[in-house]
């Protein structure tokens, strides 16, 4: 099953002042998701048996999407 991502999903401000230093450009994104989408990426990857690098992973690559930052030259 393909799944899109769309612009319109419920985020929230983050003022955090840390830095990951595995992933500098994540400092560079300034919305955090919310609660319960968070909660169902994390659920759809253990459900398919993903692992927890799998799971930063589509974090990453959702956040990057709404924040419009091309993940291509990652």
């Amino acid at each position: 099953m393909k799944t899109t991502c769309t612009t319109d999903l419920p985020i929230t401000p983050e003022s955090s002042d840390r830095k990951d230093i595995a992933f500098p450009h994540v400092a560079t994104l300034t919305m955090r998701l919310s609660k319960g989408i968070r909660a169902g990426i994390v659920t759809r990857a253990l459900t398919e048996k993903r692992s927890e690098s799998a799971v930063v992973r589509r974090w990453l690559r959702l956040g990057a999407a709404m924040e419009g930052v091309d993940i291509s030259t990652w």
